[in-house]
C-alpha cells in the first residue's frame, strides 16, 4: 500500500496541485486571445471581418469626430476610385463613409452581420448595395458557406447567441446555418449550437435529442470565454449627420465621367471598356433567373428588410443594373427587380434604383464593364447618398 502511495498517489496529488497554481499562467499563454492591431480610425475599406478582427468592436460605430455611413455591397466594392463612396464622401464632407465586402457578400452575410450587431443598429446610417447577379443561377441559392465564414467571425457569432433574442431573426439565422452547415470543416462551437438549436426546433423529440450535445456545447463556449477572455465591448453613441454648406457640381462630374467611359469604351457600342470587352470575345452574355419559390437569396433580402425595419436602422438600398446590350435576356430578371423595389417602398426605405433592362432606355456609361459601376455610376449613387443623409445644406 505504502509503494501505491509513493508511486501513484503522490506524483498524481503534486501534478493536481501543481496544475491548480498553474491554471492562471497557463491560461494566460496557452488561452488568451490573439493581440490585434489597433483598428486604423482612417479605414475606408474592409474585404472582410476573418482578416480585419481588429474592426469586428467598431463596426457599425461613430467614428471619434463624426458619424459613418456604413456601405455593404460585393464585388462592386472592390473596383476602388476616387469616385467610390468610401473615398469620395470623407474626401468632400466630414462624415465619414467605410466600405464592407467584397464578391460572395450576399443579403444572409449581410444580415448575420447585422444581427450580430443589432443593439447597434437602431439609427446606424447604413446603404446596402443590391447586385442583379446574387438573385440568378447558382448566386440565388444564398451567401456561400466560405464566404459566410469571411464575414461572420466566431465573435459576431457568439454575439447572436448572447444578444439576439429568441425571436423570427434568431430562428432564421439558425435555419440558414444549419442549411449549409455540412459544408463547414472543423466549425466552432457558436456554429455547432446555432445548427443544433435549428435542428431541435424540428419536433419534440428532435429536441430530446440535441438537448444533451447542446448543453454540452454550451458549457464549454463558456468555458472558452472563461479561459480566454471575452472581448470588450465599449458603449457606443450615435452621432449627427452634419449638414455642411458645401455645393457639389453634380451635372459636370456626370458629364465629364460619362465622357471618361465613352474613351475607354472605343471597341464597342456596349460602353463596356476595352480590356473587359476583348474578354467576352464580342459574345453575349445571358440571364439563368429562377423562380421566387426557388430564390433563396430573394428571401433572405426579405428578411434583411424586415430586420432593419423592426431594428429602426437609418438604412438605404441603392439596386444596381446589369448591360443589357450585353445581357440578351436582361427582360427576364425585371420581375426580381420590382420585387425588390416593390420591397422596399413597402417598408418605406429610400433607394436608388438604377436597373434598366432596354437597351434603348438604358444608361450607358453608368457600368465599367456590365456588373460594376464605373465613375459615373458612382457619382450617382454619391450624389443620392448625400441628399438622403443630408450631408449638403
Amino acid at each position: 500500500m505504502k509503494r501505491v502511495g509513493l508511486q501513484y498517489l503522490l506524483p498524481a496529488t503534486i501534478a493536481v496541485v501543481v496544475l491548480y497554481f498553474s491554471v492562471a499562467t497557463i491560461n494566460q499563454y496557452c488561452f488568451t486571445l490573439p493581440v490585434l492591431p489597433t483598428a486604423d480610425q482612417n479605414m475606408r475599406y474592409l474585404d472582410n471581418f476573418s482578416n480585419n478582427r481588429q474592426f469586428e468592436h467598431t463596426f457599425l460605430a461613430a467614428n471619434d469626430s463624426s458619424e459613418t455611413i456604413y456601405l455593404m455591397g460585393s464585388s462592386e466594392l472592390t473596383h476602388t476610385s476616387s469616385a467610390a463612396p468610401y473615398n469620395f464622401i470623407p474626401d468632400h464632407f466630414q462624415t465619414k463613409v467605410v466600405a464592407i465586402g467584397h464578391a460572395g457578400n450576399q443579403c444572409f452575410s449581410i444580415y448575420s452581420q447585422l444581427l450580430a450587431n443589432q443593439d447597434k443598429l437602431e439609427c446606424a446610417p447604413i446603404v446596402i448595395l443590391l447586385s442583379p447577379g446574387w438573385f440568378h443561377t447558382g448566386f440565388s441559392a444564398g451567401t456561400a458557406s466560405s464566404s459566410f465564414l469571411e464575414y461572420n467571425t466566431p465573435t459576431f457569432l457568439n454575439q447572436v447567441l448572447a444578444n439576439a433574442p429568441d425571436d423570427e431573426f434568431r430562428a432564421y439565422e439558425a435555419k440558414r446555418i444549419a442549411d449549409f452547415y455540412t459544408e463547414i470543416v472543423n466549425p466552432d462551437l457558436s456554429l455547432k449550437l446555432l445548427n443544433y438549436e435549428h435542428q431541435s426546433s424540428k419536433s419534440f423529440l428532435h429536441k430530446g435529442c440535441y438537448y444533451p450535445l447542446i448543453a454540452v456545447d454550451e458549457w464549454l463556449n463558456r468555458k472558452k470565454y472563461e479561459m480566454i477572455g471575452k472581448p470588450e465591448k465599449p458603449v457606443y453613441r450615435r452621432k449627427a449627420i452634419v449638414s455642411e454648406a458645401i455645393r457639389i457640381d453634380w451635372d459636370s462630374l456626370f458629364i465629364a465621367s460619362k465622357e471618361e467611359q465613352r474613351k475607354r469604351s472605343t471597341s464597342n457600342d456596349w460602353w463596356i471598356e476595352d480590356a473587359f470587352f476583348a474578354e467576352t470575345n464580342g459574345d453575349n452574355g445571358r440571364l439563368f433567373p429562377v423562380s421566387d419559390a426557388n430564390n433563396t437569396e430573394l428571401e433572405d433580402f426579405r428578411m434583411l428588410v424586415k430586420l432593419l425595419k423592426a431594428r429602426k436602422a437609418n438604412v438605404s438600398f441603392v439596386i444596381m443594373p446589369l448591360n443589357p446590350s450585353y445581357y440578351e435576356n436582361c427582360a427576364e430578371l425585371t420581375p426580381v427587380m420590382r420585387h425588390l423595389e416593390k420591397e422596399l417602398k413597402a417598408n418605406h426605405f429610400p433607394f436608388l434604383n438604377t436597373w434598366d433592362s432596354n437597351p434603348k432606355t438604358f444608361d450607358n456609361g453608368i457600368l465599367s464593364d456590365v456588373m460594376h459601376y464605373s465613375d459615373y455610376g458612382w457619382y450617382r449613387v454619391n450624389q443620392f447618398i448625400v441628399n438622403t443623409y443630408h450631408l449638403a445644406k
